[in-house]
């Protein structure tokens, strides 16, 4: 019995430690999701994007952190700049595409004439999804049973969606 219980708890521990990359039908839903979104722009100079399982290994190290902030793990950093989306729930259900959705929502928030947010708002995560040269996305979810730093809540689930080529160039606009 005590062999059973140690065993659960090293199983459960481990489960905690890793962030969980997306199974093949949530890599089509985040790829699908982004490319429809993209879409919608009518934009001549927007590319297509696809799946990047090497920034998705990316983002699933950096949620382990289980802190709301933008960054990259050790093993990225000699990489060329990295486009980073985050986003936080406090709920059990979270998806990706209610992720990518909830970024794209900011789009009234941008000024395409002036290139830039409304006063007060934030418009980056939307600008990054539609940005037209970026071609590639990997994403992880992690559960953070102790929290997320930076969010008031006793536990929530962080999504990370990695981008190449970043976006959010100053001076450009995304399409």
């Amino acid at each position: 019995m005590k062999y059973l219980i140690a065993c659960s708890l090293i199983v459960a521990f481990f489960a905690a430690s890793y962030a969980e990359v997306p199974s093949a039908s949530d890599v089509k839903k985040i790829v699908d999701k982004h490319n429809l979104l993209r879409k919608k722009e009518g934009s001549s100079k927007m590319l297509p994007i696809k799946w990047s399982s090497k920034l998705a290994n990316y983002a699933s190290a950096w949620a382990q952190n289980c802190a709301f902030e933008h960054g990259q793990p050790a093993e990225a950093q000699n990489e060329d700049d990295i486009g980073q989306n985050l986003y936080a729930s406090s709920t059990s259900n979270v998806d990706y595409e209610s992720a990518i959705q909830n970024w794209y929502d900011e789009k009234p928030d941008y000024s395409y004439d002036s290139n830039s947010c409304r006063s007060g708002k934030m418009c980056g995560h939307y600008t990054q999804v539609v940005w037209a040269t970026t071609t590639e996305v990997g994403c992880a979810v992690q559960m953070c049973n102790k929290g997320i730093e930076g969010l008031p809540w006793p536990r929530g689930h962080i999504i990370v969606c990695n981008y190449l080529p970043p976006g959010n160039w100053e001076g450009e606009k995304p399409y």
